[in-house]
């Protein structure tokens, strides 16, 4: 009998996975909304993002954007000018502050550092981040801010703070 039902599993999911179209059901089982795999593919092309940062830490940031809500950040640079940083973030899309013509994406999220040198710190932040994308050429800049905490060495409260530009690809 668990071949039987394993056998009916694996078929089952290997048409899920082979079929063209997805559904989606409401929680109802009422709705036929169908999503198509090559439109949520081009939907994801030049989403990534590779730039500089100014501000915690300076140096180099890249960013992708894995759905329209969710984006994974990462960031090499200085920080305190003797120390090399490495930082990993990922921001969720809040809300979106319109404006005349122009849309700026409100984003938050955890970010976890690490600061190398003479003594090795970890920070651990939270994260907001509003962001511009021109229309006419593919730049993206952003301001984000955070506060959080050093579990490493010692414990002590951190803030955070970066402007930043980076190319759309």
């Amino acid at each position: 009998m668990k071949k039987i039902l394993i056998a009916i599993l694996l078929i089952s999911s290997a048409s899920v996975l082979y079929s063209e179209d997805i559904s989606l059901l409401k929680s109802e089982g009422k709705s036929d909304k169908k999503i198509r795999l090559e439109e949520i593919d081009d939907k994801l092309e030049g989403k990534a993002k590779l730039g500089l940062s100014l501000g915690y830490p300076t140096g180099v940031t890249f960013g992708y954007q894995i759905t329209k809500l969710a984006e994974i950040n990462a960031t090499a640079g200085l920080f305190e000018f003797d120390t090399v940083s490495f930082g990993i973030n990922t921001l969720f899309t809040l809300f979106d502050i319109e404006g005349s013509k122009t849309v700026f994406p409100v984003s938050a999220g955890p970010a976890l550092f690490l600061h190398t040198g003479n003594n090795t710190k970890i920070d651990i932040t939270a994260v907001i981040r509003a962001e511009y994308d021109f229309d006419d050429i593919p730049l993206n800049i952003f301001l984000e801010g955070g506060a959080g905490l050093r579990i490493s060495p010692d414990t002590k409260s951190v803030a955070s703070g970066a402007l930043g530009i980076r190319y759309i690809f």
